[in-house]
């Protein structure tokens, strides 16, 4: 069996929970490629195209173990935003836009706008669908109730 997280870890240290702390943190990590699980990110990538009940049973074996859904490693958004940059500049080159000038401001809406703005936009709309109407009712495992 495997041992839990640890409660004074360093990853805990000085972290209160607030959003910025968070996002600082991550943003953070994001800058240490060398620390990074690239494997395991490209492995959740291409089983999520071929078998996502494989991650999802992935996911759940981590929260069994180490307490939380989310993956502290942003090595996935960081394969993400560098996929979107190749493509990006393929879809420049093949359609005749190669300036760079043109290529860049393509890169930056992209990865900007369409990436983490929809992104966090969607996210946010289905987190709060999904906390108003699909959450159980506290009384139980649902089912009817009183």
């Amino acid at each position: 069996m495997l041992p839990g997280p640890l409660e004074d870890d360093e990853r805990f240290k000085g972290h209160d929970g607030s959003a910025a702390r968070v996002a600082a943190l991550y943003l953070r990590r994001m800058t240490r490629l060398r620390h990074m699980d690239f494997d395991q990110a490209l492995w959740q990538m291409l089983c999520l195209c071929s078998d996502p009940r494989r991650v999802y049973r992935s996911a759940t074996y981590h929260r069994g173990t180490k307490h939380q859904w989310a993956r502290d490693d942003p090595a996935f958004v960081v394969l993400i935003a560098y996929l979107l940059l190749v493509s990006t500049a393929a879809w420049c080159i093949g359609f005749g836009r190669g300036s760079p000038l043109s290529v860049l401001s393509l890169a930056l809406y992209v990865l900007l706008v369409d990436f983490v703005v929809l992104g966090a936009a969607l996210s946010t709309l289905a987190w709060t669908v999904a906390n108003t109407y699909l959450l159980l009712p506290s009384g139980g495992r649902g089912g009817g109730g009183g």
